[in-house]
């Protein structure tokens, strides 16, 4: 399964143009999730799901690297969302619904980037109109 899985992960970056180092971290997790972390030195980390990497086909996992790819591609994390939607921060409802509507938007253009790499094959928009990224 490794070499396979590195292989997806390599094709992605490159069909991405993703310079640097891509580095793959998986977790024993029972639910399918996926996450790019932020660069660290020069370094993007994709963490993925134990669960994730024995359920998905091949093309699926393609779809689910270009996806976390295309958040770190579009600069996605410079906006911290999650944060600020928790309810810490006290902010308008318009604004709240405004950092709502740029988080679907978010989505949307990395999904662009998971068809991509994915090839745009069909599996994959069967896989981004049911999962939902972490």
């Amino acid at each position: 399964m490794a070499p396979g899985v590195h292989a997806i992960i390599d094709g992605c970056r490159t069909t991405l143009g993703v310079d640097g180092p891509l580095e793959l971290f998986v977790y024993p997790e029972p639910r399918f999730n996926a996450a790019a972390v932020k660069p660290e030195r020069g370094r993007l980390l994709l963490m993925v799901s134990s669960a994730l990497l024995e359920g998905f086909e091949p093309d699926e996992l393609r779809f689910v690297a270009g996806h976390e790819v295309g958040h770190y591609l579009f600069d996605h994390h410079a906006i911290p969302t999650g944060a600020l939607l928790s309810g810490q921060v006290k902010m308008s409802p318009q604004l709240a619904l405004q950092l709502f509507a740029w988080q679907r938007y978010a989505e949307i253009s990395a999904d662009r980037a998971g068809l991509i790499c994915a090839g745009a094959s069909s599996r994959p928009l069967v896989v981004s109109s049911s999962w939902r990224p972490g």
